[in-house]
């Protein structure tokens, strides 16, 4: 993401921050919550920034699908 910063507990942005303990986006004047599942999306892709991801890793570590083998 570029102007943002990316540390264990916030990702600063241009216009804001995301505090990753509380799930709230603060923007301008403006603040929000995230859902559960979102700052789950949110701290993987942070956690894997820069790095290729598959659809099978994104179910399995956001979502926790665990594909049945037959």
């Amino acid at each position: 993401m570029p102007g943002s910063h990316i540390d264990r507990a916030r990702i600063d942005l241009e216009d804001g921050h995301v505090d990753l303990a509380t799930g709230r986006v603060h923007r301008k004047d403006a603040a929000a919550t995230l859902t559960t599942m979102e700052l789950r999306a949110l701290n993987w892709f942070a956690a894997h920034r820069g790095q290729e991801v598959s659809h099978e890793d994104l179910l399995q570590h956001v979502w926790e699908y665990a594909p049945k083998i037959v």
